[in-house]
């Protein structure tokens, strides 16, 4: 007797390339979503790094001895108001940097500090000159952020509460410091 031949592919076989193709899947999206992380480390970074640049020219340019001064105490001024009332800030700084992740209305001023400074580098995170960024829910993203910018961490403390990125992890509020005092104009 002649046995008939089969054409196609057993049920193992169909299910060993089902397999191999979900673990393909699997390790293509865990590599875009570091790929995705890191891009928003780096893309909020350098907005930071814009901003105080624009800070710091403008400083130069129209011979600031201090940072200037908030209309209100602790909930800071949006960015984008700040850059259209401010003609010396505006040439440096056109409008709020576009970053993945953060929305330009989340941008702040916060000129928080107390008369009896200096705070130096650790310390209430809310004192000082600040560049503040609102809903960075993500620590790692925040820490990411933290080890670009800042190199002025204590080795005693936690990152998040020293140096000139600080974070707040019960509100996902980032601090990027311009100065520890009003008159800190040094950075």
């Amino acid at each position: 007797m002649k046995r008939a031949s089969s054409i196609g592919f057993t049920i193992v076989e169909l299910l060993i390339v089902i397999v191999v193709i979900a673990i393909l899947a699997t390790i293509t999206i865990v590599s875009y979503n570091g790929i995705k992380q890191r891009a928003q480390i780096s893309s909020v970074a350098e907005g930071l790094t814009q901003v105080k640049k624009a800070f710091t020219l403008w400083s130069i340019t129209d011979r600031l001895s201090q940072w200037p001064d908030e209309p209100t105490y602790g909930g800071g001024t949006n960015l984008s108001n700040m850059i259209e009332d401010n003609p010396g800030l505006k040439a440096n700084l056109q409008r709020v940097p576009s970053v993945i992740g953060v929305a330009t209305d989340e941008w702040f001023y916060d000129n928080d500090v107390l008369q009896n400074g200096p705070f130096g580098v650790c310390g209430n995170m809310y004192d000082g000159v600040n560049i503040v960024l609102k809903y960075i829910s993500d620590e790692s993203i925040a820490e990411g952020i933290d080890a670009i910018l800042d190199h002025e961490n204590s080795t005693t403390q936690s990152w998040e509460y020293c140096g000139r990125v600080k974070y707040d992890k019960d509100s996902g509020v980032l601090f990027y410091s311009l100065g520890y005092t009003k008159d800190d104009m040094s950075n």
